[in-house]
């Protein structure tokens, strides 16, 4: 068997090893079920929960006001009924609240339960006395309008802007760096538990001298890498059927339009791959170094891949930032701030490029680190070798 059909069968064995397809379509299935239970359910709320909210008013001469349409309140005829016929009323849930309006300035809402409609009834009583108040002072509604008008200011993108970031497209790239940070942790553990494993198994000697340490800590980055991305594909397609769901159900959850593009996917795509070869080379020749993982202290290491997420928050607000702009073309970050800028705006074809690059060429210098660290450290058990020792073996490379 040539060089690359034993790589691929390393890698093979250890995606092999760890997906489990069921468990995958089982995540497809309950999101399905998820969004059919929630939006159909809200979707039947909407449709049946025609309960207006019915409201007595006392004194209603002292403040006349309408309600608007579509708030679900209703106005009680209360003109032939006393104040203690409505309280009877409100104690045997006929209506839901009591208005008792005092003056135009005073009044008081008597409930039984938290009023979540309340700040419609305010809105409502609100307009009714800034009328009464207008006719005492001699100012009719137009004055008044112009009087408070704010000055009318129009924001006008020009043709080479890109165009401002959604609510949707924050969520959109929110998410999307999160499930890659999700795969990272994933893949990151399981690398840990293989390795680390195996170091204290005799049957690590015989797999050494059958094939190189390179070779076995390649398939093993590649495998495990593989299966990150398949875990987190079936979180975004688990994602995108609840959205879709939505939709078709008539609640409509925002989509930004540029989740829609090929070449978007594309690069997302590269850059996962990208960020789970990375940080698996990464902490593969971290684990080589690591006897056990529950006692170690390099395990402490496993929280840099969440610095990356955190400058991913903080650039939300400005994805185009110089410092955005640099930290998503270098890396180790470049695989989750260049995710956060492709979703929320257009990024030049060049960074793109450059990033993905730099990203190789990382990934490619780890991976000779880490196959040279993984041959010496994976046949040490016992004492885990300095930082010193560590940092001599990969000069030697």
């Amino acid at each position: 068997m040539n060089r690359w059909g034993m790589l691929w069968e390393i890698a093979r064995w250890e995606l092999l090893r760890w997906l489990k397809i069921k468990d995958l379509i089982r995540t497809l299935v309950i999101s399905s079920v998820l969004g059919l239970v929630i939006w159909g359910g809200l979707a039947l709320v909407n449709r049946y929960d025609g309960g207006a909210i019915r409201i007595a008013v006392l004194n209603p001469d002292t403040l006349p006001f309408e309600l608007p349409a579509r708030t679900g309140l209703e106005i009680e005829d209360s003109s032939s009924s006393s104040e203690e016929e409505a309280f009877q009323k409100l104690e045997a849930r006929e209506i839901d609240a009591v208005l008792r309006l005092e003056s135009a300035d005073v009044a008081e809402l008597v409930v039984t339960r938290e009023p979540l409609w309340k700040g419609s009834l305010e809105q409502a009583l609100s307009a009714a006395r800034r009328q009464l108040k207008l006719q005492e002072s001699g100012l009719d509604a137009g004055q008044l309008a112009d009087l408070v008008a704010p000055i009318e200011l129009e924001t006008v993108y020009h043709s080479t802007a890109d165009p401002p970031s959604t609510f949707e497209g924050k969520v959109a790239a929110g998410l999307l760096v999160g499930l890659t940070m999700l795969g990272v942790f994933t893949g990151i553990a399981y690398q840990f538990i293989v390795i680390t494993g195996e170091k204290q198994l005799r049957v690590t000697e015989q797999v050494v001298s059958a094939i190189s340490p390179q070779m076995w800590i390649d398939g093993k980055i590649l495998g495990i890498s593989l299966l990150a991305f398949c875990i987190s594909a079936t979180y975004v397609v688990s994602g995108l059927i609840f959205v879709m769901l939505s939709r078709v159900f008539g609640i409509g959850v925002g989509i930004p339009l540029r989740i829609g593009e090929p070449g978007l996917w594309i690069g997302l795509s590269l850059l996962a791959v990208g960020g789970f070869l990375m940080w698996n080379t990464f902490f593969g020749l971290v684990a080589a170094t690591i006897d056990d993982p529950n006692t170690s202290a390099r395990g402490s290491l496993m929280m840099l891949p969440g610095l990356p997420l955190t400058l991913a928050f903080f650039g939300l607000a400005r994805p185009d930032a110089i410092w955005m702009r640099v930290l998503s073309i270098l890396p180790p970050t470049s695989p989750t701030l260049l995710t956060l800028r492709l979703t929320l705006t257009e990024v030049p074809w060049w960074e793109i490029a450059l990033a993905l690059v730099l990203l190789a060429v990382s990934i490619w210098l780890l991976r000779r680190a880490a196959g040279k660290v993984f041959a010496l450290g994976i046949l040490m058990y016992g004492k885990e070798p300095t930082w010193g020792e560590t940092m001599r073996w990969i000069r030697e490379t």
